[in-house]
């Protein structure tokens, strides 16, 4: 054993060590190959050479075999006799094969049990040391485990101090951190923190003052719709009286122009009725005389009509007598009227004077036919008529 030498190196070295192999001549390279694996195997000497020993035979029987395979080649079906040779080197070989499988099951238990054994006294010594290892181990390592406390205790703090602030430490090694470091670091967060609260204080304060505007503004707006509605509602309050009182004058109007008319028409029409009377009494009377004339001989028709055309113009001239005081009794009827109402419808006494002026204003249409004329003559009359009337009752306001 060399000095500082391992003992358990110091057991299993010879397992490194060369293996010497007798083997026959004829089963050199398979033999040469079981060598080859068993040396590579790391095993101790004898175990090598009972694994060695076990499966020689085989591999010694299986080489005999190999070399009459490589001289067996079957191309024709009429090769019967070494296609036998071929089934029977086959069942050769298979019982080489079964034999090497007994074989590596009965070697596999016994190393399977041995292992057990080696397992069972492994775990009673390291049940015995590695409690002694463990407790050995926490006294040489106390100083590193009352420096991670401590570390974790201040990474615990530190983290406490700039929880407040916002601030990620997933990025920082705060247990070891300098104070120096870690005061700037909580400095800095500090500083950060206040200047976000400035700017969500001003952002807020900016955003409460524009909502306060807002507001403001739509009571303003609110305010001033308020106003403009009750200023249209009194507008159309004052304006629906206006219209009312304006519907109820211009129904005043309505019924007395009405009125006037309906007795102005009446009126025209008796007028009408009489000289209608007079004109037909006049006619007949006119009648008669032609018809006493016409009896009359020829030299008597000169007198006769020259009789008849101063009656005529007796007659036209009793008539506009008769229509001259008919004018002045109604001037004189207006005139009463118009002293009695004069100062409170004076402004309804223009209107109508303005109306009785346009009524004589009326041109009418002219007329070929005798009857036209006569029929354009009679409404020329009572329109001038209407107009008098009008005129009137204009001085009566």
């Amino acid at each position: 054993m060399t000095q500082n030498s391992d003992p358990l190196d110091d057991f299993l070295a010879p397992a490194c060590a060369t293996i010497e192999v007798v083997v026959e001549p004829q089963s050199a390279q398979l033999t040469h190959e079981l060598a080859t694996v068993v040396q590579k195997s790391g095993l101790e000497l004898q175990s090598a050479r009972e694994i060695e020993a076990a499966f020689a035979p085989l591999f010694a029987n299986a080489q005999k075999w190999v070399s009459m395979v490589d001289a067996i080649h079957v191309t024709d079906a009429s090769q019967t006799q070494e296609m036998a040779l071929a089934r029977e080197t086959r069942l050769e070989l298979k019982k080489v094969r079964v034999e090497a499988k007994k074989t590596h099951k009965r070697l596999k238990d016994s190393s399977l049990k041995r292992g057990k054994a080696i397992d069972g006294v492994y775990n009673i010594l390291e049940y015995i040391v590695a409690p002694l290892e463990a407790r050995l181990q926490e006294q040489e390592e106390f100083a590193e485990r009352a420096e991670a406390t401590r570390r974790a205790a201040l990474k615990a703090e530190r983290e406490a101090q700039l929880a407040p602030y916002g601030v990620d430490t997933t990025c920082y090694d705060l247990g070891m951190m300098t104070c120096e470091v870690f005061d700037q670091l909580l400095t800095t967060a500090k500083n950060v923190a206040a200047e976000r609260a400035e700017t969500a204080r001003r952002i807020e304060a900016q955003r409460v003052a524009r909502e306060k505007a807002e507001a403001d503004e739509r009571e303003r707006v609110r305010l001033e719709n308020v106003r403009l509605k009750a200023e249209a509602a009194e507008r159309e309050k004052v304006a629906a009286a206006e219209r009312a009182e304006a519907a109820r004058l211009a129904k005043v109007a309505k019924d007395k122009a009405d009125t006037a008319l309906a007795d102005a028409k009446k009126e025209a029409d008796d007028r009408a009725k009489a000289l209608k009377a007079e004109n037909d009494a006049l006619e007949a009377a006119a009648q008669a005389e032609r018809l006493r004339l016409q009896a009359l001989a020829d030299a008597e028709r000169a007198k006769t009509e020259a009789a008849a055309k101063l009656e005529r113009e007796a007659r036209q001239k009793a008539e506009d007598e008769l229509r001259r005081r008919e004018a002045q009794e109604a001037a004189a009827i207006a005139a009463k009227v118009q002293a009695q109402q004069k100062a409170a419808r004076a402004p309804d006494k223009e209107k109508v004077i303005s109306f009785a002026a346009s009524v004589r204003a009326l041109t009418l249409p002219a007329a070929d036919t005798v009857e036209g004329k006569q029929t354009m003559a009679e409404i020329e009359f009572r329109i001038k008529e209407l107009s008098l009337w009008i005129d009137a009752k204009g001085g009566a306001l």
